[in-house]
């Protein structure tokens, strides 16, 4: 195995240290008392809750879809996802508009139904703790950081994008 040079060694180094620098912010919602991020570059926008169309034959956590200038996306909300519950629709609630890419690669835009939007998260890379796989919603869940008032879980923007696949398959936890 061949050694660093001085040059080398340096330059790997420096972009360590950048990497653990690097401050990351995540919009910060709630679902029920529990603090969420998500990355702030994959909102689209914030929308007050407003009535989906109904899609007929759809998973319990598929509320329908809206017409969002025109293009429809999909409606899920996380709250029914993430904690089997069935939960009211209060002033707060908002859909947050997400645009990211797929596992697949394509490019969509999903909304997710939440019970409020919070203050902005603002951490470095490293203070973002993975979490271990503990349940089939991990694959959501790109870490843990600690905030003033307790621990946010940091979501991850691509498996919400295939919430629409999931859905089609009439998917279930287990």
């Amino acid at each position: 195995m061949r050694e660093l040079t001085d040059t080398q060694q340096i330059s790997h180094n420096s972009s360590d240290d950048a990497q653990s620098t690097t401050y990351r912010e995540f919009l910060g919602f709630l679902i029920g008392e529990e603090l969420y991020g998500i990355n702030i570059c994959d909102i689209e926008e914030i929308r007050v809750w407003q009535t989906p169309t109904l899609i007929p034959n759809s998973a319990d956590f598929v509320m329908g879809v809206i017409n969002l200038r025109g293009m429809i996306v999909p409606i899920f909300d996380l709250r029914i996802r993430f904690h089997r519950i069935r939960p009211d629709y209060q002033p707060t609630t908002v859909i947050i508009v997400l645009k990211g890419t797929n596992s697949q690669g394509d490019t969509k835009h999903v909304g997710v139904v939440v019970d409020g939007v919070a203050d902005v998260i603002t951490c470095m890379a490293h203070e973002i703790t993975p979490l271990q796989r503990v349940t089939s919603l991990s694959r959501f869940i790109e870490g843990i950081t600690r905030q003033k008032n307790g621990l946010a879980t940091i979501l991850s923007t691509r498996p919400l994008m295939d919430l629409t696949e999931e859905s089609e398959e009439g998917f279930c936890d287990q």
